[in-house]
């Protein structure tokens, strides 16, 4: 599974990241936007659920916010 994500994002032009406070919080999604920030590809984040800031909390804050 982890060699069909990790080809999918290295094939990929850019990445629709559906953002929700569970999907930042995972491991494996922090791993994948960290991926496609490292390739330089562009990454689009849609907000999947009401929030009153943004960027969401943890270690996605340094890829979101550029």
């Amino acid at each position: 599974l982890f060699e069909k994500i990790d080809d999918g994002i290295r094939n990929a032009k850019c990445m629709l990241s559906c953002a929700t406070l569970k999907y930042t919080k995972s491991l494996n999604c922090r791993r994948e936007v960290c991926l496609v920030d490292a390739l330089g590809k562009t990454i689009i984040p849609l907000l999947l659920e009401d929030t009153d800031i943004w960027s969401p909390p943890g270690p996605m804050v340094l890829v979101f916010a550029e």
